[in-house]
């Protein structure tokens, strides 16, 4: 099973490693070194990664550069710290939007603030005010009108990326 969090580092451990491997090779009976670039997905699902087909396209693009249709090993392990990372990129991210509003440096930031990064830094996203509503009422569970800006950047990115 793929570590929940894999850190900042872009190295894999030779667990982490080793599993890829299995699910790679489920996929490349013939062990030809090489996947099908249609199978991606499925390989990267047994891991706990799920991509819109946008997302899927520019990773596959990446790990089959030269357009062959077949991804190598190799190349697949290049792009899965990519994969990871692109969670805790956007996590940081968020994190730094939140501080400009939190002057105090609590942690905190109010729901309508929240309301308003959410409104301009998941533009990308095409979230409706009903679904910006609901994030702010899940992140604000107890209702004082404070979000804990740390753990609401963790289960949104968690929400968008999702891992086993």
């Amino acid at each position: 099973m793929m570590k929940a969090e894999l850190g900042a580092a872009t190295t894999l451990t030779k667990e982490e490693t080793d599993e890829l491997r299995e699910n790679f090779d489920y996929y490349d009976p013939q062990k030809t070194g090489r996947i099908r670039r249609e199978d991606l997905a499925d390989v990267l699902k047994r891991v706990g990664y799920n991509f819109e087909s946008e997302e899927l396209s520019k990773l596959e693009d990446t790990m089959d550069y030269f357009h062959t249709g077949s991804i190598t090993f190799d190349d697949f392990l290049k792009g899965v710290p990519y994969t990871i990372m692109r969670g805790e990129t956007m996590k940081a991210e968020l994190i730094e939007a939140f501080k400009v509003f939190d002057r105090e440096r609590t942690g905190y930031i109010c729901t309508s603030e929240l309301v308003v990064l959410l409104s301009n830094l998941l533009d990308g996203l095409k979230l409706s005010e009903v679904e910006i509503g609901m994030l702010v009422k899940e992140a604000d569970a107890d209702g004082d009108g404070q979000i804990n800006y740390y753990g609401f950047a963790h289960e949104l990115v968690n929400s968008i990326y999702p891992k086993k």
